[in-house]
């Protein structure tokens, strides 16, 4: 089990080299690929990867959407305790599709990482409100 020992003083940028570091950082940690990032941005792989060496410019909206997922695992991270491993595995795992609950998840039957890639920017805000509905009700 890793866990964050310090939190990083990019944690609570929001500015162009502060979601570098991001990305970086979450490459690094939570395992994940340029692949995610371009999917989840509209983009390619070499798009985000010319981006990261500052080749190329992200357009705004693209800006905004990092922004947002990046305060979405934050709020992951602080649901699992910064556990990393547990936070790679909420984000793999293939949820239930259940036609009789009271609450369906949009991702029913995917795992948050394949909603997130291929559920657009409203994928993004789904999600951090089902993970800040535990922490904050």
């Amino acid at each position: 089990m890793r866990k964050i020992k310090t939190i990083p003083s990019f944690f609570q940028s929001d500015t162009l080299a502060g979601h570098k570091k991001q990305v970086r950082w979450l490459v690094k940690h939570l395992g994940l690929k340029h692949d995610f990032f371009a999917k989840v941005l509209g983009t390619n792989s070499s798009s985000v990867n010319e981006w990261l060496a500052r080749k190329r410019k992200l357009d705004q909206l693209q800006e905004k959407k990092l922004g947002t997922l990046w305060h979405m695992f934050l709020h992951m991270l602080s649901l699992m305790n910064f556990d990393y491993s547990r936070v790679k595995e909420l984000l793999g795992a293939k949820s239930a599709t259940c036609s009789n609950s009271a609450i369906r998840l949009p991702w029913a039957g995917q795992s948050i990482r394949y909603y997130l890639e291929n559920g657009g920017p409203k994928a993004i805000d789904d999600v951090n409100r089902w993970i800040t509905s535990f922490r904050f009700g």
